[in-house]
């Protein structure tokens, strides 16, 4: 990377990879938040809500290794609401359509984990919306993770303390 990252090209492009990885993070760390912030508030206000979502996540994947789940959260949320909008705008080109779902798995469930009421009730639509999708194949135990605190799934029980009814919903 150069000093400026800005006019790293190179480096940027790193961020572009799909599906993320370390490598893709490790860029981002390098970015750093502050510029990951910019150039996804820039992707957004093109339109781009697919690169938008991408540099979302992987700001999220930096705060939450400098700050924790609480610090991460709002970027998956962005992560989130990104992923969202490219189904209105259709500019996901379908060979990417698997990538965007799974990219929005990762963004919904540590969201749906924090168990906030709010968050649950306004992100339900896109977790059942992600249900439908072939994300599952990607990461099985993240998909089961979701279902296990979905709202009218085991979150319900999670919230009530049902340790016993938490363990039979991810076994299902």
């Amino acid at each position: 990377f150069q000093r400026d990252v800005k006019k790293d090209r190179d480096g940027i492009q790193w961020l572009l990879d799909v599906p993320q990885d370390e490598l893709t993070n490790a860029a981002g760390a390098v970015v750093g938040a502050d510029n990951l912030t910019a150039l996804a508030r820039r992707s957004e206000a093109r339109g781009d809500y697919w690169l938008a979502a991408r540099l979302w996540s992987i700001t999220a994947s930096v705060v939450f290794d400098t700050g924790g789940r609480t610090a991460a959260d709002e970027f998956w949320c962005l992560t989130i609401d990104a992923c969202a909008m490219t189904h209105t705008s259709g500019k996901v080109p379908p060979e990417m359509e698997d990538e965007r779902d799974y990219l929005e798995l990762t963004a919904l469930t540590p969201v749906m984990m924090s168990m906030d009421d709010v968050k649950v009730d306004k992100y339900a639509p896109q977790v059942d919306r992600v249900f439908t999708t072939n994300a599952g194949k990607y990461d099985g135990i993240l998909f089961s993770t979701l279902k296990m605190f979905k709202k009218d799934g085991g979150y319900s029980k999670v919230s009530a303390g049902d340790a016993e009814g938490v363990a039979n919903e991810f076994i299902e």
